[in-house]
């Protein structure tokens, strides 16, 4: 198994993470901070009545970040999924927190089942956040629209979630190849005076 890279988990670290917990309750608390970006106390704040259905296909959850500012973020399937677990399995109402849990509770739980798995390195559950904002990047998405879904309130912290992988060297590599190459054609052409 990998080490932990700066705190944060792949994709395939967190179904490793998740395949070992079998509580549903810390399972849906693990997939919605990995799938939403939460930090530890806003998933813990959560009541039934910040999961907001719009229609048949926009799922999204209310959101009460620092500052008691509110952010809505989507559902993807798997936390979809593990909240229908949850509500089967706990039968909860509008007004009942979805995780009735501490944060240090939280935080032992984790350390414990990232154990189980395997994980090695610096984990906690922050690190399902950093890997939420991280994956997003990775992928493609815009900084801006991280820096909302994280709910900073300045770009310079989402800019931390930043990292130089082996794909992003690769892609700047064959860039730079790309521009060379041109440049020794026209050289050789006798196109390029320098």
């Amino acid at each position: 198994m990998d080490t932990i890279r700066k705190g944060w988990l792949t994709e395939l670290q967190i179904q490793e993470l998740l395949a070992k917990e079998d509580n549903p309750r810390y399972h849906a608390l693990w997939v919605l901070m990995a799938d939403c970006g939460l930090r530890i106390a806003e998933a813990l704040a959560l009541r039934m009545r910040d999961v907001v259905e719009t229609g048949e296909v926009a799922k999204v959850i209310r959101v009460k970040g620092k500052g008691k500012k509110i952010r809505y973020v989507a559902m993807t399937a798997r936390v979809q999924l593990a909240l229908k677990e949850l509500l089967s399995s706990h039968g909860l109402y509008f007004k009942h927190k979805l995780f009735p849990i501490g944060a240090r509770a939280a935080q032992i739980r984790f350390k414990n089942v990232a154990a189980a798995a395997g994980l090695k390195g610096y984990l906690s559950p922050h690190s399902l956040r950093h890997s939420f904002a991280t994956r997003l990047l990775d992928g493609g998405q815009n900084i801006y629209q991280v820096q909302q879904l994280m709910g900073h309130e300045t770009i310079k912290t989402t800019e931390k979630y930043l990292h130089l992988n082996d794909n992003a060297l690769g892609a700047a590599r064959a860039v730079l190849d790309n521009t060379t190459t041109g440049i020794r054609t026209e050289r050789m052409q006798g196109g390029l005076k320098l």
